[in-house]
């Protein structure tokens, strides 16, 4: 497709996330990705949750803008090169969130809840976040392929939220 498009092909973002895509993305093949297409390959958004691998990214990667998904690995990766994150969370908890991102202690205390979030169908429970920070409820819908969180699952994201 991008050598079809060629120049008009414009800037892409790729995004790992393998959990969701089945697939990941490695740091060889963004390399090789950039390399084959340096005017469309901007950067990548690593959700995969493994701070080495962002690492990795970063690292095979220095001309791209690397991002991670994964909130409390930001300040470990600022020293790396890491642009910022791209974070689900912040739909849910963006005050909180952008302070905690310079402040290890306040980071510290949000880590049990993004944790969480991760171990759960991470869409879902972001969403269900985000409809309680709201008041909108239309926010907990999951749309197919995804499923709603069961009633345990909600049980312990709101034994953390409050």
């Amino acid at each position: 497709m991008l050598e079809a498009l060629g120049p008009a092909a414009g800037a892409f973002y790729l995004y790992n996330f393998p959990a969701l895509a089945g697939a990941a993305i490695t740091p060889a093949l963004l390399a090789r990705l950039a390399e084959a297409f340096p005017q469309a390959i901007a950067g990548i958004k690593d959700s995969a949750g493994d701070l080495a691998g962002t690492a990795a990214f970063l690292d095979r990667c220095p001309d791209l803008a690397v991002y991670t998904g994964w909130e409390l690995h930001v300040p470990a990766l600022r020293g790396l090169g890491c642009r910022g994150t791209v974070s689900g969370m912040a739909n849910a908890i963006p005050q909180a969130l952008a302070a905690a991102l310079d402040d290890p202690e306040a980071l510290a205390k949000l880590e049990p809840l993004i944790e969480l979030v991760a171990a759960l169908p991470v869409i879902p429970a972001i969403r269900m976040l985000t409809a309680l920070a709201t008041g909108e409820p239309s926010w907990r819908v999951a749309r197919p392929p995804l499923m709603p969180l069961d009633a345990a699952q909600e049980r312990r994201l709101l034994e953390l939220w409050r």
